[in-house]
């Protein structure tokens, strides 16, 4: 019967190492150790949820403690029909449930078991109400908590030079963003805060169309030029291409 072990941290390797558990459970048989980085509130814990689809009746799961399982009782007593169903054990070092038997869990052990389970909810609880309530008190002292507010002062330059481009309409939001080198997204944000009006994402006219689209238009008409070498040149993207030549398609002739 094989031994699998399972670490978790809540926080990411730079502030807790879930190694130190991996080391000691392997120094207690641990064929094979399965770790993470995820709360132990957190519904899905997708390592632990592995180490579950392989185990075997008989098989051992292994852990250090017992909130590594987590720190929500109900979701222990999960945990626990889980290895009574499927026939495996739980061990906590000092601390067994043999579910591999027909023998009866000590009732004691259980309980011991769980009881762990609600002093690991009760300090995470603490823990919370500790970091809500000093943050209350911070903003109640006027400390700025969190990221500080952007301004338009954090505006990337690039994007203030290409505004008149777009709030003249000859450039639409993803054209504005893809000159800028910046998502869509904080493309949006960023008009915001200069507040410019984000509503009419394509507000153009045929006047509106640059002269250099207007020169090679005719080529791309008589079928010497294509879509993608037109955008190349103009050095825009295809469907803003696609609807300049749309306007200039509809622009009455002579």
């Amino acid at each position: 019967m094989a031994m699998y072990g399972y670490a978790r941290c809540s926080t990411n390797e730079s502030k807790q190492d879930v190694e130190r558990q991996a080391r000691d459970l392997i120094a207690r048989g641990a064929t094979e150790v399965f770790s993470e980085y995820v709360s132990g509130a957190a519904n899905t814990k997708p390592a632990f949820e592995e180490l579950l689809s392989i185990a075997k009746s008989g098989d051992t799961i292994a852990i250090t403690e017992v909130s590594r399982l987590g720190r929500d009782v109900h979701q222990l007593c999960h945990v626990l029909d889980y290895a009574q169903q499927h026939c495996l054990i739980i061990d906590c070092g000092v601390l067994q449930l043999d579910y591999s038997t027909d023998n009866p869990i000590d009732s004691m052990s259980r309980a011991m078991f769980l009881v762990s389970g609600v002093f690991a909810e009760l300090e995470r609880g603490v823990t919370v109400e500790r970091i809500k309530s000093g943050l209350k008190a911070a903003k109640e002292k006027g400390v700025t908590v969190g990221r500080p507010k952007k301004t338009a002062g954090d505006v990337p330059q690039k994007v203030k030079d290409l505004l008149p481009d777009y709030e003249s309409g000859k450039i639409n939001v993803s054209e504005l963003a893809r000159r800028a080198g910046v998502s869509r997204q904080s493309m949006y944000k960023y008009l915001r805060l200069l507040d410019v009006d984000v509503k009419g994402a394509w507000v153009v006219t045929a006047e509106a169309v640059p002269q250099k689209v207007r020169e090679l238009y005719p080529a791309y008409a008589s079928g010497d030029l294509s879509i993608a070498d037109f955008a190349r040149h103009t050095d825009l993207a295809k469907n803003t291409i696609r609807r300049y030549i749309a306007l200039l398609q509809d622009e009455p002739k002579g």
